[in-house]
């Protein structure tokens, strides 16, 4: 036999790899038992074998592993001569005839005959496995995750989008993606010589050591797409897992990764980064699309998985863009996102050992004390890659008014393609979470023990934790503890609450806004009044507008598909004619410095004498139900719960036919009274102030001008952004005028580097002040 090669296993050691596991995942465990049926029987037999290939008679069928078959194609290149198109019994049998034989040395096959007593079951055959670990260079435990890390360390991006192609690869990162999304990431460990990876909602993947991706095995066709692309996510999982750990290299390797390889490495990535904000726009492209993806799979940014899911998250929006497939992507936001990703790049070269600015792969949940939390109402979510899911909010109940109050989540979800059957909406109603719903924990008042939480607020939905709803309802906590009902600003600072009105809610937003970045930040608004709603044709969304005690109105936004938006509206309208103040669940999100309004829930207060509650909605009653007359429901107004918009029922008569689905939201103004034209609003400008309008204008010139690519010459942009840096540095705001400067007198080569440094910045100043969706009454 050949001698076993220190860096290339034989093709013997290559086959010894398959334990009992990988063989019941490549087949069955039937189809193993028959196998080791024929193996006891002695219907096994090795007829030759040399450094090439080996080949057996197993119950009068020719089985033969030949080397160069089996390291490009793993066990898939096994052949034999029965009438099976996959991997039949035959060549489990000779596999488990070769750990037999390292057992019982003399192999012949009358020595086969003679100890056909031999038990080849799993519990034998695993332990063969471990006998014959050493004598054939397969690693144990420790030393075997320490060579997988090795091997998969050393595998570039080319090799593996020659192994799986690049269409696979990206339909994997998407896969990962979308799992770290919804908070299901991939679980890896380690058992002898191989690396069982569990993506959730798939089968287990086995890496066996020393047999490459093509060897990975897991249940289903190797030859099928989606076994392809679980086979890819997996390899990448193991990738980012074992790329990070550190422990086995000297500080001086350490040291010199830090300093010079990661800056070879960000070198390329700020060039790509640079072309991506040249031509991203302008002429998107799958070549740009290609160039993005290797540097965010590349072994060396597995140390920086910030820097590389900001590469991808650019990579994933450009390539929707070249595929026009980026309807729902402002270009705005794609230049953002280009932006932070070089900002990331640029400081990681500066701060090569900065931990926050490389990240980490999986965040670690910590166990958090006895809590207890009221729920803030729930959301239902899609994203492009297909993932969907419902995420629930939550906020502390402080004891006092100098504790802060704390914001958590907890979120049911599936990656894109994973689970069909799954419905977000059905889901957190029926499956349990800590005990309850998540729809309960969403509308009550609870106490949460033993639970983990990540660095995010995360809740983490394992099998720790246990909730327990308390004896006070949503309205009596909403009662009790009004945050931001105060004209006085500084009060509504100090106080730590639940209720806010227009100005409370203003400051809730800021202070989350220069503490946790763009995360949605939950909330409830107290409402007194609801104004006349309307379709905004650009968001295409529903737009809300309500007003607090204190006078100030502001527009809410509630969006999705045309019959959600109608029964939020038919509820809204109930609201309307029937109750009195509200409070209002809602989402706050900021983008670009604005912020949207997303109402979640919301619970009616009985209407008192005097209360004033706005027009009555007899026109939008008579247009949703077809009729001229008002219509009242059947069902009873729910008071002093708070009813979430994404469990309203649904209403067979909201629209009659497919004809009125596509012009219902245009003909709403068709349906109304006078009294009801008569309560209009306009928004107030954004930027109040002229420094406002100043920035404003500079971020517009720098979309220009990367909308126009290419060589970014416009002179006439380019001198107006002079006028208002000149301008700027004047108001004081320093470096983003040195930074315009810069722009506008940039060389062509250095115009979009200096470019992302100026949108980088305005983003940043931007979302430190965000701008509530503030209207104005019109008489």
């Amino acid at each position: 036999m050949t001698p076993t090669s220190p860096s290339l296993p034989s093709l013997r050691e290559r086959l010894l790899l398959f334990d009992d596991a990988a063989l019941e995942a490549v087949g069955s465990r039937g189809l193993l038992r028959r196998a080791e049926r024929d193996v006891r029987r002695g219907k096994a037999v090795i007829d030759e074998e040399n450094g090439e290939e080996i080949v057996l008679i197993v119950d009068g069928e020719r089985v033969r592993f030949e080397a160069a078959r089996i390291t490009a194609q793993g066990l898939s290149g096994a052949d034999c001569t029965c009438s099976a198109t996959g991997i039949c019994r035959h060549i489990l049998a000779g596999i488990l005839r070769l750990r037999a034989s390292e057992l019982a040395p003399c192999d012949t096959a009358k020595t086969d005959e003679a100890t056909p007593a031999h038990d080849a079951g799993p519990g034998s055959a695993a332990a063969g496995a471990e006998d014959v670990g050493s004598p054939n260079g397969i690693t144990p435990d420790g030393a075997g995750a320490s060579a997988i890390a090795t091997e998969v360390g050393t595998l570039q991006p080319c090799r593996l989008a020659r192994i799986f192609g690049r269409a696979v690869l990206r339909d994997a990162e998407a896969l990962l993606t979308g799992l770290i999304e919804t908070g299901r990431p991939p679980a890896i460990r380690f058992e002898g010589h191989k690396a069982l990876i569990d993506l959730p909602g798939e089968p287990t993947v086995h890496y066996l050591a020393g047999g490459g991706p093509q060897a990975m095995i897991s249940k289903g066709d190797p030859a099928a797409r989606p076994t392809k692309v679980r086979h890819a996510a997996a390899l990448l999982a193991l990738r980012r897992q074992t790329g990070i750990e550190e422990a086995t290299d000297p500080p001086s390797a350490r040291s010199e990764i830090a300093s010079g390889i990661r800056s070879d490495f960000l070198d390329p990535v700020l060039e790509a980064l640079e072309d991506a904000a040249r031509y991203g726009l302008a002429t998107p492209s799958e070549a740009l699309t290609d160039r993005l993806f290797d540097l965010a799979l590349s072994s060396r940014a597995d140390a920086m998985p910030r820097l590389s899911r900001a590469l991808l998250q650019v990579a994933g929006t450009i390539r929707r863009k070249a595929a026009r497939e980026a309807s729902d992507t402002q270009p705005s936001r794609t230049l953002e996102e280009t932006a932070e990703a070089y900002a990331i790049a640029a400081a990681l070269k500066a701060h090569p050992h900065d931990a926050r600015l490389r990240g980490e792969v999986r965040a670690t949940a910590e166990p958090l004390g006895d809590l207890i939390l009221v729920g803030h109402g729930l959301s239902v979510w899609h994203t492009p890659a297909g993932a969907r899911g419902v995420t629930a909010y939550f906020r502390t109940l402080p004891d006092d008014r100098s504790t802060p109050s704390a914001v958590y989540h907890a979120t049911l979800a599936r990656a894109g393609g994973q689970d069909p059957g799954f419905e977000p909406a059905e889901a957190s109603r029926s499956e349990p979470v800590f005990g309850l719903s998540l729809m309960e924990l969403a509308t009550s008042v609870f106490r949460l023990t033993g639970a983990r939480c990540g660095p995010e607020g995360r809740l983490s939905l394992g099998k720790h934790g246990r909730a327990e709803r308390l004896d006070q309802s949503l309205a009596d906590i909403l009662v009790d503890h009004r945050d931001g009902e105060s004209a006085d600003e500084s009060e509504a600072v100090t106080a730590a609450r639940c209720l806010h009105d227009v100005m409370g809610l203003a400051t809730c937003i800021r202070a989350a806004a220069l503490a946790d970045g763009r995360r949605p930040v939950p909330a409830y608004l107290g409402v007194q009044v609801f104004g006349r709603p309307w379709f905004d044709p650009l968001a295409q969304a529903l737009a809300i507008p309500v007003r607090d005690r204190h006078g100030q109105w502001i527009e809410l936004n509630a969006s999705g598909s045309e019959d959600a938006m109608l029964r939020v509206l038919d509820h809204v309208q109930r609201l309307r004619a029937e109750a009195g103040h509200c409070v209002i669940a809602l989402s706050a999100s900021r983008v670009a410095g604005n912020v949207r309004l997303t109402p979640l829930g919301i619970m009616a207060r009985s209407r008192h004498a005097g209360a004033d509650a706005g027009p009555r909605a007899g026109g939008y009653r008579r247009l949703l139900d077809g009729t001229d007359r008002t219509t009242q429901t059947a069902e009873p107004l729910v008071l002093d719960e708070l009813v979430l918009l994404d469990d309203l029922p649904r209403k067979p008569g909201l629209v009659k036919s497919e004809d009125q689905r596509g012009s219902v939201c245009q003909r709403l103004p068709e349906g109304l009274t006078r009294e009801e034209r008569c309560l209009d609003f306009s928004r107030r400008s954004g930027e109040t102030s002229i420094t406002d309008q100043w920035i404003a204008a500079a971020r517009d010139e720098a979309l220009a001008l990367a909308e126009l690519g290419g060589r970014m010459a416009d002179e006439r942009r380019l001198s107006r952004l002079a006028g208002i840096a000149t301008r700027l540095e004047t108001a004081g705001l320093a470096p983003l005028a040195y930074a315009i400067h810069g722009l506008a007198g940039a060389p062509e080569d250095q115009r979009p580097a200096a470019l992302l440094r100026v949108v980088y910045l305005i983003d940043t100043l931007q979302n430190l002040t965000p701008r509530l969706p503030l209207l104005v009454p019109l008489a």
